[in-house]
């Protein structure tokens, strides 16, 4: 490649130009020359080989979230969790549960903290990492994915009501 060759005014390298360039590029992909081809040709497996990947992955996310509905609605709708058949079920609003579960509002499961942010209906998405929950109905209002002012424990949870 001469024309990117160190010349006798500069012992390093020439200056860019345009022009020089311009004709690297020509020379780079001209008709001539296979190596684009073989290029693109590489580029192209690659690409097809990460979407295939990509792809794969996608169905396996889908198969997943479609396991984990599944095993939700079995263990905490149908109450058929493992060990299940050795609970005895007692009344409840909702129908038979299994002993030693209630019924509860979620306001008397979380600890009501004030939050410096107050969500309204319009800040809240459909998708997040942290839930909002209404304080006038006591309901999901949506979620939101800002770092939350407290963290709570399964054991101790709590929430940051609007």
């Amino acid at each position: 490649m001469q024309w990117i060759a160190p010349s006798e005014k500069s012992p390093k390298f020439p200056p860019l130009s345009i022009s020089t360039l311009s004709a690297a590029f020509t020379n780079i992909f001209s008709a001539n020359s296979r190596e684009p081809k073989v290029i693109q040709d590489r580029i192209a497996e690659s690409r097809s080989a990460y979407e295939d990947l990509i792809e794969n992955s996608q169905r396996r996310v889908r198969i997943l979230e479609t396991m984990a509905l599944a095993l939700y609605r079995e263990w905490f709708v149908h109450f058929r969790f493992p060990g299940h058949e050795d609970v005895p079920r007692v009344s409840s609003v909702l129908g038979d549960v299994p002993k030693g579960w209630s019924v509860m509002s979620v306001k008397n499961i979380l600890r009501r903290r004030t939050l410096g942010v107050v969500y309204r209906e319009d800040d809240a998405r459909h998708e997040g990492e942290v839930p909002v929950i209404d304080q006038s109905t006591n309901e999901l209002l949506g979620f939101h994915d800002n770092e939350p002012d407290h963290a709570g424990l399964p054991v101790q949870p709590n929430s940051n009501f609007r």
